[in-house]
């Protein structure tokens, strides 16, 4: 065995004094001798010894150019060391040297993700996963970066994929879980969820995931047990889980993913009081960084209070109903709102002042809170929901008026952002909508804002009044609803601006619905114009818009 190859097989064996003395010999006797240079450097990089580390791989490169892999191994240097140029180029150097490179093609994927070059990224996994069929890890990330493009199904198969070289792999059985779930096939995504639990017992996200699974499958028993399961395994348990005094600090997240079970299930006084702990999520919005006190139910005569209002505009319609309440305990309110709500929120008169930019400084307030903490400090239940009309229904301008005609108006919303986590479920196809509008005898208006390709072509098909251009603000939107007869939509702010102003609404609900629309029932507690349409069964919206022509052709029948 020459002595290169003992050093190569000490470094194998993790004897990293006894090969690097060996390699510091050869290199005494032979200073530009590339292999034990290279490997040096490598050894040296374990113990994040860079400094000498890089001249090593350095000089290799100069005695043997054409070796791809010493720029290979001094790309992971500089990767390790942050540098991510000159690792980006000594991974393209070593593809350019031998473009089958698999380890290569895979280190620079990885490099390419930190700079969210997502679809790059892909093609250098394809290339590894081709050159490497049992790459798993290889796999594992293909599966996860597809999610970037939406890919679903290639994150499924590479998953799939993995899981055939490592049947153990926990990353792998998470991310087929993923996939499933996005391909809308959670029946199948229970059983992945259940085996990375029995590989990693503790593994609290599992856990969660499995309890959001059973949720989405409407099991919400088993939901129930399962987050409970996870808050127990995360050390987050209280003892005195029904007192009032627990702040929100002792709760952690896995507390909010079980307030949304609880506030599905009706459980108001448990969901609202865990629901606090969403400040805890990474990612999602925080508390206001404004030097004055959180309000917990103090005393407000003579005080004035910031609500702010937090997450999407429907959750800001639906809750500022609750402002009058600290009005009527004595407070001066100040509601920090979206600028789109700011004008009907004003006309509404719910609060003294409607703002659109957070106060720069303290000023005279005495509290902060959140919108979504306000039902939980007035004890609210299914009950006590106040479901009056509370938005106002004003009259129209020049630019909203609609003509008179004797047709009944029906404003139609299919469809809400794109971007909202849950769209693919709440909203529906225009293709299948578009049943409804084959009704005669009654003239269908656009609310939906963000048409997809194929939508306009489909509304002019129909005679559908397209509105989407003239909705500038909640307010222009009030405007033009005040006028029709019914409002038929998804769920989205369009449901509850309807609802709060009082309006004829239809609400079309998947079978996994949004907490607030609570389970079964056909009406909504806190909105006493609204009729529920539910499907029976998983993504199917046919079955919901036969129920909705057929309750809409009698509608029009009566009018």
């Amino acid at each position: 065995m020459s002595p290169l190859d003992e050093a190569t097989e000490l470094h194998n064996q993790g004897r990293l004094a006894d090969a690097e003395r060996l390699y510091r010999a050869i290199l005494a006797t032979d200073p530009n001798q590339p292999d034990a240079l290279a490997l040096l450097g490598v050894l040296l990089a374990s113990r994040k010894e860079y400094a000498q580390a890089t001249p090593l791989l350095e000089k290799a490169i100069q005695s043997d150019p054409s070796a791809s892999l010493f720029h290979f191994y001094l790309g992971n240097i500089f990767l390790d060391m942050g540098k991510d140029e000159r690792a980006e180029t000594s991974f393209r150097a070593a593809l350019a040297l031998q473009p089958n490179f698999a380890n290569a093609h895979f280190r620079l994927a990885l490099l390419l993700e930190k700079q969210n070059k997502f679809s790059e990224a892909l093609q250098h996994l394809r290339k590894t996963t081709e050159r490497e069929p049992k790459f798993a890890a290889a796999w594992v990330k293909l599966s996860e970066l597809s999610f970037k493009i939406d890919d679903y199904e290639l994150a499924k198969n590479s998953a799939e994929m993995a899981l055939r070289q490592t049947p153990n792999d926990l990353a792998a059985h998470v991310a087929l879980a993923l996939a499933l779930d996005s391909l809308d096939k959670e029946e199948d995504a229970v059983a992945p969820l259940k085996k990375a639990i029995q590989l990693k017992p503790d593994f609290v996200e599992a856990w969660d995931m499995l309890a959001s699974t059973y949720q989405k499958l409407n099991k919400l028993d088993e939901a129930d047990k399962t987050f409970h399961k996870s808050i127990e395994i995360a050390g987050c348990a209280l003892k005195y889980e029904d007192s009032r005094d627990v702040a929100e600090v002792e709760y952690g997240i896995q507390h909010w993913n079980l307030a949304i079970l609880e506030l599905l299930r009706g459980d108001f006084r448990h969901g609202f009081a865990h629901y606090r702990a969403r400040f805890k999520k990474i990612g999602r919005n925080q508390r206001l960084s404004f030097p004055r006190p959180i309000w917990n139910g103090e005393d407000l005569q003579g005080k004035k209070i910031l609500i702010v209002g937090e997450q999407g505009f429907g959750d800001v319609l639906m809750l500022c109903r609750f402002a009058p309440f600290l009005k009527a305990k004595g407070a001066r309110v100040v509601l920090l709102a979206h600028r789109p709500l700011a004008k009907l929120l004003k006309a509404a008169n719910i609060a003294d002042e409607i703002i659109c930019e957070a106060p720069s400084a303290q000023g005279d307030f005495d509290y902060q809170t959140s919108i979504f903490d306000l039902p939980f400090w007035l004890d609210t239940k299914i009950e006590t929901i106040p479901d009056k009309v509370y938005l106002p229904s004003p009259r129209p301008d020049a630019s909203t008026k609609l003509p008179r005609g004797k047709l009944p108006k029906i404003g139609v919303v299919w469809a809400g952002k794109k971007e909202f986590g849950n769209d693919r479920r709440r909203s529906i196809p225009l293709s299948v909508f578009a049943s409804v509008l084959t009704l005669k005898n009654v003239q269908f208006f656009n609310l939906t804002r963000d048409l997809r390709p194929g939508d306009a072509d489909i509304l002019a098909k129909h005679s559908v009044v397209d509105l989407s251009s003239l909705l500038n603000d909640f307010y222009a939107t009030a405007q033009f609803m005040a006028q029709m007869d019914l409002i038929i939509t998804c769920d989205t702010a369009t449901a509850h601006l309807a609802g709060g102003m009082g309006k004829n609404v239809w609400t079309l609900l998947p079978f996994a619905p949004d907490w607030r629309w609570l389970t079964e029932r056909e009406d909504s507690p806190w909105y006493a114009s609204m009729w529920l349409f539910r499907q029976n069964k998983k993504a199917d919206w046919a079955g919901v818009i036969a129920r909705v022509r057929a309750e809409l052709a009698r509608f029009i029948a009566k009018k």
